[in-house]
């Protein structure tokens, strides 16, 4: 076994079923999460984004299968209640997949994609209380995500853009560019303005995906012209990124600085972020974020060891900054797929299987969790070794806050049904101090928030496939 992995199996300690902690040296505490409650929207729901209004303790949870948002009061956060289920202004075949709560007043933010993949997307403005929808906006081609500023005055959309054709007179996969739209909420949600552009080539900067990777993205395709996807061939089919054209380019998910005036946008089926300055409403940098190297299990054989030695694109999903905007930290998941669609064997994999931290106003690479997500979740007997071939555990989304003298990151392991506590004591080594199995029935963590409610900080983490929502309280 690797000697970082032996290090880090004593470290951590089996606290029973539930759980797994270890003290963080670098700030002297035995930091922990305990699960006090869960949320169960309804039979064959989608819980896929959770946003939350601070002052008012209310929540937002969306169920991506209905198209509707369910409001939840969390005053009393271990009894979380449901207020009211909004069935949003839908046509056939559009697609929720985003919401954001206003920091301050009753409304928010919803984003859906057109049935047409083609067509632009749509940014609604809902009452909270009522659901009563307050205006449409058109945006880009498939957004993906959307997020309010913390002073309320813009809005970001990622428009991922990330359906291919065939070309039938070059026989060449062609797709939109993806893009950002900047949304001006200063007069209301009725009366917003918006901005929507294109991104411009960045691959060619170092640290992003290139052609020479040989990555691919498995896409739906729709290969014979007819008009539908149906089959394996159209539904698995394989995308090469061999050309830094900017079709490629997918923006993902969405996280502002601390002061209002950047956003900062995941690229991740091309290794990097952008930074969105929001009062010029343009983009101002744009990094890749190049690889990581450490122990890995990539063979599903049944037995867990971490003794191989992977270096891979990192590909994050979720992203946030740090509380004094100093840093942004990544969950690096992956998404695009190698040539044979499996880690063993290749010598650039996709997925950091990583939480990482980077400067925020320079990019610079500052440290990443290695493989303690991965050890992490087998230690707390969640891991999935059918997962060791394919990116482990996925690390999906990740929320950040500061407590007792430290910053933590709290990670959510799509594959593991788990989330990990991570120290940011020392940002050069981000240290997994606990991880905190979901109840045995939920499944697939996506979106989280924090709360702060009298004192107190919670976590809450919206579960995907099995339509629920877990409530985590934080103990320093």
């Amino acid at each position: 076994m690797h000697p970082r992995t032996v290090a880090l199996c004593a470290a951590l300690l089996v606290l029973g079923a539930g759980s797994v902690r270890a003290e963080d040296p670098a700030s002297g505490h035995r930091p922990r999460m305990e699960r006090v409650a869960t949320y169960v929207m309804k039979p064959g729901a989608a819980a896929e984004i959770v946003s939350v209004q601070q002052h008012t303790a209310r929540a937002l949870l969306t169920d991506a299968n209905a198209r509707t948002v369910d409001l939840i009061d969390l005053t009393g956060p271990t009894t979380p209640k449901r207020i009211a289920r909004h069935t949003l202004l839908a046509t056939d075949g559009e697609e929720l997949t985003s919401v954001a709560f206003h920091p301050t007043e009753d409304w928010f933010l919803a984003v859906l994609r057109a049935a047409d993949p083609k067509a632009p997307g749509r940014l609604l403005a809902v009452g909270a209380t009522d659901g009563a929808l307050l205006g449409s906006y058109a945006v880009g081609t498939e957004p993906d995500a959307v997020a309010i500023a913390p002073d309320g005055k813009t809005a970001v959309v990622a428009n991922e853009a990330e359906t291919y054709w065939r070309d039938p007179a070059t026989g060449a996969f062609r797709s939109l560019r993806g893009g950002c739209s900047i949304a001006d909420l200063s007069n209301g949600p009725g009366a917003m303005t918006l901005v929507t552009f294109t991104l411009k080539d960045q691959t060619r900067k170092s640290g992003f995906t290139k052609a020479a990777h040989g990555r691919s993205l498995e896409r739906a395709i729709d290969l014979n012209g007819d008009g539908r996807i149906e089959g394996d061939a159209e539904t698995k089919a394989l995308v090469r990124l061999d050309s830094q054209h900017p079709m490629h380019l997918e923006p993902e998910y969405v996280a502002y600085a601390p002061n209002s005036r950047r956003a900062y946008v995941t690229l991740q089926e091309n290794n990097g972020v952008i930074v969105i300055d929001v009062v010029k409403k343009r983009v101002i940098a744009a990094w890749g974020l190049g690889t990581t190297t450490h122990a890995a299990d990539t063979d599903n054989d049944g037995t867990v060891r971490f003794d191989r030695k992977i270096t891979a694109l990192r590909e994050p999903d979720g992203i946030a900054l740090t509380p004094t905007g100093r840093f942004f930290v990544t969950a690096d998941e992956g998404d695009t797929e190698p040539k044979a669609a499996k880690s063993k064997g290749k010598t650039l994999v996709g997925g950091g299987r990583t939480l990482s931290v980077f400067d925020a106003l320079t990019g610079r690479f500052i440290g990443d969790t290695g493989n303690q997500l991965d050890l992490a979740a087998h230690m707390l007997k969640t891991y999935d070794d059918d997962r060791s071939d394919n990116k482990g555990s996925e690390p999906e989304n990740v929320v950040t806050f500061h407590a007792a003298g430290v910053t933590y990151a709290v990670v959510g392991l799509e594959r593991a049904e788990a989330l990990a506590l991570v120290s940011l004591a020392d940002p050069t080594k981000p240290r997994v101090v606990g991880a905190y199995r979901l109840r045995k029935k939920s499944i697939s963590p996506e979106g989280l928030a924090v709360l702060r409610r009298d004192g107190a900080i919670y976590v809450l983490s919206a579960n995907e496939i099995s339509g629920d929502m877990t409530v985590f309280r934080f103990r320093p």
